[in-house]
């Protein structure tokens, strides 16, 4: 009687340890599975330099906002600008795949709205950095994405005597534009504010050189007339 009762549960065990012993290789293998699927969808965004980039960029986003909300003025605009460079990265990079386009925009707009509507501190434009550079970034990436498509403007030029020849086209319209909404305004008005100063220390020097008066407006354009600003060259001065 005992035997017979070892025997059955002898087969009893060894039946359910059979029937783990298959749960689990199911498992395995499901897991297994799931495993190379996640691999493979997510492999093609680690190998895709465009993801790679695009990552780079929102950590890049997410320091600025941080130094922003700290009131580090310097540090903001320092990432500010290495995320616009970036985004000329991105863009390049995304042409051809209207899914990638889609993410590039979501980025690039959300970072322009913060840059423009939230910042704490990039409005001031105080810090020692080129403002040429700023501009250039301004033009390339803000003007492109936020200004409507102008059409064709017939290019015309006026020359008045003695003067620098004034040139209307399609990108002097998108300048004339920007500077006349309320965001361009804000940095128009700091540099006229500074304006009256340097002219009384720049146009007589230019009377006396007979250089054309409208010179004067070169570094107003190129520095904000911010003697801190720095050129591409590291010059410094109102330039």
């Amino acid at each position: 009687m005992i035997f017979y009762i070892f025997l059955f549960c002898s087969f009893f065990f060894a039946q359910n340890i059979s029937d783990t012993i298959d749960t689990l290789a199911v498992k395995k293998t499901s897991y297994s599975s799931s495993l190379k699927i996640d691999s493979l969808l997510n492999g093609s965004q680690n190998n895709d330099i465009f993801y790679e980039q695009l990552y780079e960029s929102k950590l890049t986003f997410a320091d600025a906002i941080i130094y922003d909300i700290t009131l580090d003025t310097i540090e903001t605009q320092i990432h500010f600008q290495s995320l616009f460079e970036s985004f000329e990265f991105l863009d390049s990079l995304s042409l051809s795949d209207e899914y990638k386009r889609i993410e590039y925009n979501l980025i690039l707009n959300a970072s322009i709205d913060y840059y423009q509507n939230k910042s704490l501190t990039t409005n001031k434009l105080e810090s020692p950095l080129s403002m040429a550079l700023f501009k250039e970034k301004l033009d390339n990436f803000i003007y492109k994405q936020q200004l409507e498509e102008v059409e064709f403007v017939d290019e015309t030029i006026e020359f008045i005597p003695g003067h620098i020849p004034i040139t209307f086209n399609s990108k002097v319209y998108k300048n004339v534009k920007y500077f006349s909404s309320p965001a361009g305004k804000k940095g128009v008005q700091l540099w006229l504010n500074r304006s009256q100063k340097f002219k009384n220390i720049i146009l007589p020097i230019l009377e006396k050189e007979n250089v054309p008066p409208e010179i004067f407006y070169l570094c107003v354009i190129e520095s904000g007339l911010n003697p801190l600003a720095l050129s591409y060259a590291q010059a410094s001065g109102p330039w």
